[in-house]
């Protein structure tokens, strides 16, 4: 469910803001803008490879398969935009009300992202990113050269970092930059990161993601591919560029780091090492003073996470241990919740030999949805208040997401309505 477009399996995948719209040549802060809120809540899925939508207590399938996956709800909760084929490549696009689709993109479905409001969708091609309206059907524009990116808080434009390339024996630095949509061959530029072959040592980045506020952007520092799987280094920037920060150390997955939706606070899952039955410690950040705190207890993992307000996270624990290739002997986790303030945490649902409690969202107020599943051919999607009491089915039948170590990147099957952008 959560999870930016997109999180991919570091094998597969591989591997600015302030400014524009609102931000201006002396570095003034682009504004968020709020989404308007929805009116029920729903769900994007995938089931036997074809794209269905659930809303209350009714079923939908929207669009024949195969192979479609990465469902993403445009900020209106009027679109749906989705990869399809073996390979993931294809863009498609469908509404989810009157049923109109059309394939956006042979080539765009691997990195695609919706505007922060409204339904502009961007989707990166080779080293080009493109956006157009929904409504649309042809780029709107076209920035060249691009590594990476993230919409601006208000939408106005992007955060971009440079594409990985050598200069020599060397690496290139990485360069951030931001740009509007009305003036695509313009960079401003915000930060470099110079070259390194330390501990810090990376080629680009990931996805971006905004603080609540505007005033602080997220990213993950990516090294090349064989390390990526193991190590890469949580970054925080300053609007104006100025402040640059290194948080940890964490895996390739762009849903384990997640801002609070009020404040400046940064939670992430710390740990090096691409084994998720080990050293993954929840953390949380209040920016800009970094001094992280960590709410994992000693002999636990945590992995999938959601913010519950600004005080209270929902977490998936489990046992730590050794990696096995025999998945019956990986313990399965379960839910907690973890008062940040208070330093209290509470076990929400049962431990169990059978299932696994995963990828917890707060779908609305006082809604809690996550994926209940055995790893392979039972997965469902429960429903219950945020402490997951007078839990129910809402769908059946998902399909198993993509994995990786104990990675599970439910965000392959499932999107539900509600859940942050750009998470």
């Amino acid at each position: 469910m959560r999870k930016s477009m997109m999180v991919r399996i570091p094998l597969l995948a591989g591997v600015l803001v302030l400014l524009l719209g609102s931000l201006t040549a002396g570095g003034v802060r682009a504004e968020p803008k709020k989404a308007a809120p929805k009116s029920e809540l729903q769900a994007a899925f995938v089931r036997d490879g074809d794209l269905w939508v659930a809303a209350a207590e009714k079923e939908s399938k929207l669009a024949q398969g195969p192979d479609v996956r990465n469902p993403r709800w445009s900020a209106d909760g009027r679109w749906i935009a989705y990869s399809k084929g073996e390979q993931e490549k294809e863009l498609w696009l469908r509404e989810a009300k009157n049923g109109r689709e059309r394939k956006v993109s042979d080539q765009g479905g691997i990195n695609f992202q919706w505007s922060p409001t409204g339904s502009k969708l961007a989707y990166l091609e080779d080293r080009a990113l493109r956006w157009e309206e929904a409504e649309g059907g042809r780029p709107a524009g076209t920035v060249e050269e691009i590594g990476n990116y993230g919409w601006l808080p208000d939408g106005s434009g992007f955060i971009v970092s440079s594409v990985p390339h050598r200069i020599k024996d060397n690496w290139a630095p990485i360069r951030i930059s931001t740009v509007r949509l009305d003036q695509p061959s313009r960079f401003q530029p915000l930060h470099t990161i110079p070259s390194t072959m330390d501990k810090n040592f990376a080629v680009g980045t990931g996805r971006f993601k905004w603080s609540a506020d505007g005033r602080w952007v997220a990213f993950l520092a990516v090294p090349t591919a064989s390390w990526s799987a193991d190590s890469n280094s949580l970054c925080v920037l300053s609007a104006d560029g100025e402040r640059f920060l290194r948080l940890g150390f964490m895996v390739h997955d762009e849903d384990w780091f997640q801002w609070s939706p009020g404040e400046a606070k940064l939670a992430f899952i710390e740990g090096e090492g691409r084994e998720g039955t080990a050293n993954k410690r929840l953390t949380v950040v209040r920016i800009p003073a970094v001094k992280p705190v960590v709410y994992t207890p000693a002999g636990y993992v945590d992995r999938d996470f959601a913010w519950d307000g600004d005080d209270r996270i929902v977490v998936s624990r489990a046992k730590e241990s050794e990696w096995t290739a025999d998945p019956a002997k990986r313990p399965f986790p379960f839910l907690v919740g973890v008062e940040l303030k208070k330093r209290r945490q509470t076990e929400l649902t049962e431990r169990s030999s059978a299932y696994g409690d995963y990828d917890p969202v707060i779908a609305s107020p006082g809604k809690l949805a996550w994926v209940r599943s055995n790893r392979t051919d039972r997965n469902s999607v429960l429903l219950g208040n945020s402490r997951a009491e007078r839990a129910s089915v809402w769908i059946d039948k998902l399909d198993p997401p993509a994995a990786y170590y104990e990675q599970f990147y439910w965000s392959t099957a499932l999107d539900v309505d509600g859940r942050p952008m750009g998470r």
